[in-house]
This record gives C-alpha cells, structure tokens and sequence, in this order.
C-alpha cells in the first residue's frame, strides 16, 4: 500500500464533521495511499474552511462551486458575479455544478442557466468541470454537449443511464465513483460498462460512504478501486495507477509529489 498514489478527486473535508478530527482522517487516509484530495468548496456554504485548509496541507487541492439546489430565479446572476470574483488561481477546477431534480429547493431553469456559464467559465480558464447532477444526468450531459465544453468534465457520483454514460466518454467526459457502490446496482453497472481510462476515485466524504448512516471519509475510496479492480479484472495498483493518472491528466497536476 505504502508505493500506492491514490487521488480523492471530490471531498468536503471542510464539512463540519471533520472539526473534530480532520488531521487523523487526513493521516490514515494517506497512510493507506491515498495521497491527495481535492476538496470541492461551495459558495453558498462558505469557502474560508476549505482554503485554511488547503493553505495549511500541501496535499489538499481545491475546486470552486455552487449546490444547484441552492440556485433560484432570484439569486443566480449574483451567484455568477460571486464566482466570477472568486475564482482564482488557488483552485484548479470548477465545481460541483450542475443540476439536482432529487432535493428540495431549487429552481431548474436557474439551475441551467448557473450551469451554463460555469461551463463557460471553466472552458475560458481552461479548468475541468466537476459535475452533479443528481437526477438530472441526461440533462446535464445534454448541455455540456451544448456548450461545446473544451475542457475535461467530471460527472461525479452519477445516478443516470449507463448507456449514456458510455456514450458520453467519447465526448471527454469522465465519471468519479463513490464508496456508496458497494450498495449501488447503477454504479455497478456503470463501472462494468465503462473503460478504465474514463473513471476517476471520488469520496464525496462525508457522504456516499460504504454505509449510508455513517460518515465517509476518503480512506474508503479503497473500497471503490477494490470494486473497480475486480471488476475490469485487473489487479488493484493497476486500477489506481491509472486513476491517478487519468486525475493528473484532467487537473494537470502531478499529484503523487506531495
């Protein structure tokens, strides 16, 4: 385990429920090989955690995005000003961002239209796109086709079709799979249809663990490449050599120096 350079590509180390005991969840988890983490701050959350963070550990990196719940009719221009203001070169990445038909809160056509010009946003920065789009995978993947997206895109924890999904691969598009898939038929069906080579390691910590009452942390993503391993019959540091390297690829960052 100790040669192993795993990537958690989509945290929230910043979550309340790490105050307590973030410096032990960040040791074992690198202790087991997973070595960095990109921690997705979210604006209407509040991204002052996630930057003392990312300040105080080398290894921990930062995108920059907005729940799509959160977005409405009244507030989604301002919200584009805000990221627009607070994008810099201190995150490589923008999201999540995308669309949520499964949560209260929320109105889809602002969704789209934040949506829209953060892919726009991203494509001018060149910065890959990290996506949610809970309940709403057609849809999500159908105006990142629209927007011409010339930049990586990350679909994480995806809970659409898997056809589209395959076909969204020829589109760069790639998919961040979850500890959650230990009890997830989709995600098993999903990693089974798609290539290695479009597949990245996601926590979503502290949610989506391999228990679903119980807080994620990002070790167990070693659950997921398990998974992925057995399930393209390859061996386990082959299965997460090329994830890291699909991460490097898409954030152009060489993770495993740190």
């Amino acid at each position: 385990m100790e040669t192993l350079c795993a990537v958690d590509v989509h945290c929230h180390l910043d979550d309340p429920l790490f105050d307590n005991d973030i410096e032990s969840v960040i040791s074992d988890a690198r202790n087991k090989g997973i070595k960095n983490f990109v921690i997705s701050a979210m604006l209407d959350l509040g991204i002052e955690r996630a930057l003392m963070l990312a300040s105080k550990y080398p290894w921990i990196y930062l995108s920059l995005g907005v729940q799509p719940q959160y977005v409405t009719d009244n507030n989604w221009k301002d919200l584009v000003n805000q990221f627009h203001e607070k994008l810099s070169s201190k995150f490589i990445a923008v999201g999540e961002v995308g669309l949520d038909r499964g949560r209260e809160g929320g109105e889809i056509t602002a969704q789209e239209k934040f949506f829209r010009e953060a892919l726009r946003t991203a494509s001018s920065k060149k910065l890959p796109v990290v996506v949610h789009s809970r309940g709403a995978g057609r849809n999500a993947l159908s105006i990142i086709y629209e927007e011409k997206a010339s930049v990586p895109v990350i679909m994480h924890a995806y809970d659409g079709r898997v056809s589209s999904a395959v076909d969204a691969v020829k589109h760069n598009v790639f998919f961040s799979i979850p500890p959650s898939i230990i009890r997830s038929e989709q995600k098993l069906r999903l990693v089974h249809a798609l290539p290695l080579n479009s597949m990245l390691l996601e926590s979503d910590a502290p949610a989506l663990g391999p228990n679903a009452n119980e807080r994620n942390v990002p070790s167990n993503v070693l659950i997921t490449a398990n998974v992925i391993a057995k399930e393209k019959r390859v061996g386990l540091e082959n299965a997460i050599n090329t994830m890291t390297e699909n991460a490097q690829k898409i954030f152009n960052v060489n993770f495993c120096s740190k």
